[in-house]
């Protein structure tokens, strides 16, 4: 049974009976954009945890492709807003 998940996805499956085909695949749904993120955005750091209190993104990116000291290593969620 082929899953397709996102990054950090999961499911639960639970076979109540015996199968009656060993094999069934079902084509992919389509995807569709819901909505665009652009523009700047604003992450908060908790504080002393090596990141600066809070960074201004140009865009939504990869923390881990971040400059800034502290930011691409930072273990926890930060709050991330519009400024």
């Amino acid at each position: 049974m082929p899953l397709h998940l996102g990054p950090w996805g999961s499911v639960f499956v639970v076979f109540r009976a015996q199968a009656k085909l060993a094999s069934l695949t079902l084509p992919k749904p389509p995807e569709r954009l819901v909505e665009t993120l652009n523009g700047p955005w604003n992450l908060s750091f908790q504080a002393d945890r090596g990141a600066p209190p809070s960074i201004l993104l140009g865009a939504l990116s990869s923390w881990s492709d971040s400059p800034e000291a502290g930011v691409s290593t930072f273990p926890e969620p930060a709050p991330t807003r519009r400024p």
